[in-house]
């Protein structure tokens, strides 16, 4: 068991506790991911002639780097501890499912450590170096979409589906 394991059953003394309370904090990561998705993709859209270049520019920034820190939340609560570990345990067979998923968190890493120096960068950026940039992103949102997909087909194959008993 890893320490935060540990230390949420320390606080709770059930060690049913640490996997609830690790599969609620995932599911809100997954629910602001996804608000933050929407922000960012209604921002890439806004036009530079109504809201101005640096306008346009800082809150995509702002809100690509919000989604960059919470993508590597999640992706952290879902590889220690999270679904992945229980699938496993419970279905081996989907292994190579999960070592797939795993390959698009490493992916998406990769993305964002390409990224986020431009979203950090305080320097102004002419209007190619952003379209630029929103073109990155929403390949990155692209990929995280087709991303959640399989994850959701995983999970639900992985912890919602029961296996035959065979009559």
């Amino acid at each position: 068991m890893r320490a935060k394991d540990s230390a949420l059953v320390a606080e709770t003394g059930d060690p049913s506790m640490d996997k609830q309370a690790l599969a609620r904090q995932a599911l809100l990561e997954h629910e602001l991911l996804e608000h933050l998705k929407q922000a960012l993709r209604a921002a890439m859209s806004w036009s530079i002639d109504i809201v101005g270049l640096e306008r346009k520019r800082s809150t995509v920034c702002f809100t690509a780097d919000s989604l960059g820190r919470h993508l590597e939340r999640l992706m952290e609560l879902e590889e220690d501890g999270g679904y992945m570990r229980d699938i496993l345990e419970r279905k081996p067979h989907l292994a190579e499912q999960i070592a797939t998923l795993r390959s698009d968190h490493e992916v998406f890493r990769g993305e964002l450590a390409i990224i986020s120096p431009r979203v950090e960068s305080p320097l102004e950026v002419d209007e190619g170096e952003l379209c630029s940039l929103c073109a990155q992103i929403g390949d990155l949102l692209a990929q995280v979409d087709r991303h959640d997909r399989r994850e959701i087909d995983l999970f639900q194959d992985g912890l919602l589906s029961e296996e035959g008993t065979g009559d």
